[in-house]
Formats: C-alpha cells, structure tokens, sequence
C-alpha cells in the first residue's frame, strides 16, 4: 500500500498519476521518501509540478537529475504522468507523449515510502513554492517495472 509499506531503494519502477490544478504555487505529486509522514530528509524518484504549471519527474543519483514539460498544466484540465526508471534510463511521459529520456545508472539508495500529494522538495530545480498541491490527484499507481510508449499510451487512452 502506497505511504504505510517501507520498501528498499526501488531501482527499477514506474510512478503514475492523474492530477488536475490551477494552484500557481506547485507542489508534489507522488514521490518516495525516507518518512512516512511529516517532512523526509531523503526524497527523490518524484513527480511535482513548478509554479507555472511545467512538471517535472525526479531522481537523485549524487546529483539531480530532472526531465520536465513546458508550463500550463495547471489549466485546471486533467493531466497524466508517469516517470518510469530502470537502471541507465529515466524517461518521463505527459498526456502519453514522451518528454524526455535522461541517461541515469542508479537512483540513491534508501529505504522509504511511497507519498502522495506532499513530501520535501528542498533543493531541486525550480522548486516550487508549496510542497504540497492544491488540487486533485487521482489513479496512483507504482509499478515495479519501467512502462513502455505502448504501455503508458494505452493507460493515458483509457481516461
């Protein structure tokens, strides 16, 4: 279950999620962190949104490595994502269409928990002004295998 199961530094995942805002502050979506509750020292493996409305999916490897969108997904629509990992790749997918892939050999090792919706965000590119969204997230799922186009296309057609 996402936030209450401890689970040893996930290396290969895909982290998914709908959402849907008009908030101008960002905040995170889902990501993994060292706590289950309150603010976590260690967190990464995220998907957050900046101020204006550019998402962004996270990992830190001994430095932050970050793929993002353009702005505007704060339009108060429905938006889906998923950032998918496997030692060697990240790539991060908005409405079914490829962002961007980044070359990444293994995400920090900790043990942490799954969070939704607000965690720690201190410290990474354009970090946003809240750490937690004001709006809705709906349809999380974490997969213990990086998704394909294919994949992440039919779950975005199936809105």
């Amino acid at each position: 279950m996402i936030g209450q199961t401890a689970i040893s530094q996930p290396q290969t995942f895909s982290v998914e999620a709908w959402y849907r805002t008009t908030s101008t502050q960002g905040g995170k979506l889902v990501g993994f962190g060292n706590s289950s509750n309150g603010t976590s020292g260690q967190y990464d493996r995220h998907l957050y949104l900046q101020n204006d409305g550019s998402v962004t999916f996270g990992i830190y490897d001994g430095s932050t490595r970050t793929i993002s969108s353009a702005p505007g997904t704060n339009d108060g629509d429905w938006h889906h994502v998923v950032g998918t990992f496997a030692p060697g790749s990240m790539k991060f997918y908005l409405d079914g269409v490829l962002q961007g892939t980044q070359s990444v050999n293994n995400a920090e090792g900790y043990t942490g928990y799954w969070r939704i919706g607000n965690d720690n965000l201190n410290a990474w590119p354009n970090q946003p002004a809240s750490s937690g969204l004001a709006g809705t997230i709906d349809e999380v799922a974490i997969y213990p295998a990086a998704l394909s186009a294919d994949q992440v296309q039919t779950h975005f057609d199936a809105r």
